[in-house]
């Protein structure tokens, strides 16, 4: 219920309380969902497996409520990991979708390093070769706007708007002085109209009067690398002259990549990037964030597999007289280790099931969440594959943890283990 008023109100934070009540329902009833859950995850055991594929499996079911409670470790390590996996591979199609759509230049120049600027030079040089349209350097203006510090885009007002694709909404682009051009979105959160003034202070100290002179149509989720803030550079330069060019966008008719590389041959700190080398660094600032998150998450999952070696040893040392009836009928060392190790597997097996499920239920409620408070989370993307990968490691873990117990019980005195009780 608080998922579904938190997703009609758009209030994220009410669809996250109740996205966590959810997950704390279903650890609750986990022994309930066990008894079924456990019966159709032993069947290829039971089919395939023989009698000690059948016993494992019966094994499982004896106690639901200690099986629960030994896979909710599991449930909850996998949970995490399935929602983070499903949120991030959102993020990236969402990102990917957005690039392109919102990628307007057929390649972009940038400093090797975040800290790396372009100069004017090698402005130039990019659009003085042949077959290049247009080569607009994107400089980052910051003032003082408020009692707030803020950032625009420094250039020709005309060229960025034309090039970013933002048409105006209202008011001029024709701005000189101290005007600005500024996005819908952030107009809108502060009240601004064309022909608004706010006082305000450049970098170098100087105090002045600001005019929204315009407001375009920007789209943050669709084109997130367009300026929120416009500033004609002939009047800001003033100012900060020392301000660097972050990149340079170039749209080209003819030109080769070769030719644009040559060009910046003189400046090796400098960059030349396409449009797919730009989706691929993006790609690969999401995947290294995903494996930094799934790295952590691994703990819980190590602490889940102790669980499940106690759980198992306790119950060797619970049933030591049904297993010394069973070696003493017949049951050889090797059958015995193998129904340990099936009940070890179906246990896993079921704590891995339903927390990827419970994870990817998180990960589409939070996604639904985001896409609904604009935070540029559009595109929902399960990673099938990758999640079929999580419920087989927990099949692994349920292989490694039975190792210890399935010895131990293995090497029971037949004698002892009957006369033991």
């Amino acid at each position: 219920g608080l998922v579904a008023a938190g997703l009609a109100a758009d209030r994220l934070s009410l669809t996250g309380a109740g996205a966590l009540m959810l997950f704390t329902g279903i650890v609750v009833v986990s022994p309930v969902l066990c008894r079924p859950a456990i019966w159709v995850l032993a069947w290829p055991f039971a089919r395939f497996g023989g009698s000690t594929g059948r016993m494992g499996g019966r094994n499982a079911l004896r106690d639901p409520r200690r099986t629960a409670a030994t896979a909710s470790a599991l449930t909850i390590g996998l949970a995490l990991v399935a929602a983070v996996s499903v949120i991030v591979q959102s993020m990236a199609s969402s990102v990917d979708r957005q690039l392109d759509a919102g990628l307007t230049a057929d390649y972009r120049v940038t400093g090797r390093s975040r800290i790396t600027p372009v100069g004017p030079d090698a402005a130039r040089a990019v659009a003085g070769v042949a077959g290049v349209r247009s080569a607009i350097p994107v400089r980052t203006a910051r003032f003082e706007l408020d009692g707030s510090v803020r950032t625009a885009a420094a250039g020709s007002p005309g060229e960025l708007l034309s090039h970013f694709r933002l048409p105006l909404r209202s008011g001029s682009s024709s701005i000189g002085g101290d005007e600005l051009l500024v996005g819908g979105s952030v107009a809108k959160a502060r009240g601004w109209t064309a022909g608004t003034t706010i006082k305000g202070r450049y970098r170098d100290g100087t105090e002045r009067t600001f005019r929204i002179a315009g407001i375009y149509a920007d789209r943050p989720s669709i084109t997130p690398s367009a300026p929120t803030m416009i500033i004609n550079w002939a009047d800001y330069r003033a100012h900060d002259p020392a301000a660097p060019i972050d990149r340079i966008e170039v749209n080209v008719t003819t030109a080769s990549r070769a030719a644009l590389a040559a060009a910046l041959a003189p400046w090796p700190n400098l960059e030349l990037k396409d449009r797919a080398q730009v989706k691929d660094d993006t790609a690969g600032d999401i995947g290294r964030f995903l494996d930094l998150v799934l790295g952590l998450l691994v703990l819980s999952v190590i602490v889940a597999a102790l669980g499940i070696v106690n759980t198992l040893a306790l119950a060797v040392t619970e049933r030591t007289r049904e297993i010394g009836l069973l070696r003493a009928v017949g049951m050889q060392r090797r059958q015995l280790r193998r129904m340990i190790r099936y009940e070890a597997v179906v246990v896993s097996l079921f704590g891995a099931v339903l927390g990827v499920a419970a994870g990817v239920l998180l990960g589409i409620v939070v996604q639904h969440a985001m896409a609904a408070g604009g935070g540029g989370m559009e595109v929902l993307a399960i990673p099938c594959a990758r999640l079929a990968v999580y419920v087989a490691a927990g099949a692994l873990i349920g292989v490694a943890a039975a190792v210890w117990p399935a010895r131990r019980a293995a090497r029971m005195n037949v004698l002892q283990a009957i006369a033991g009780e």
